[in-house]
């Protein structure tokens, strides 16, 4: 039978060690919980910029390997104001605006992912499909 004294000290080694164990192994929440990311989200065209619509990470690094566009698209034309904003041109293209030129980065040969928007950071972004609602 444990004393008061190891009870107490056990008790307290297991507060330690259980949230971490518990991060580890994913039990601490719910990979749905994690999901904020919507599928070919995002507004189009101007109404991008107004949204505060940017490319994320992965769209940005890829940007001048995409397909060139051209200086208009969706009735927005690429210009030192809209440098960086972005919009999904559907759930596999990035459509950003880099040096005066649309360019729709394709995910799918990227990252193997789609294009989506996160809710929080309004980043339009090349995000692996488990990652993605």
């Amino acid at each position: 039978m444990l004393s008061t004294g190891r009870l107490v000290s056990l008790l307290a080694a297991l507060a330690i060690v259980a949230p971490v164990v518990a991060m580890d192994t994913g039990c601490a929440s719910s990979s749905a919980a994690k999901k904020k990311k919507k599928k070919g989200a995002g507004a189009k065209g101007a109404a991008a910029k107004s949204s505060g619509q940017k490319a994320g990470g992965v769209a940005d690094g890829a940007k001048a390997t995409g397909e060139k566009k051209g200086a208009e698209e969706e009735g927005a034309k690429c210009d030192a104001e809209l440098e960086g904003v972005a919009w999904c041109g559907d759930d596999t293209h990035v459509i950003t605006c880099f040096g005066g030129e649309w360019y729709a980065v394709n995910c799918a040969a990227v990252n193997g992912g789609l294009c989506a928007e996160d809710d929080e950071s309004h980043l339009i972004d090349c995000d692996p499909a488990a990652d993605v609602e």
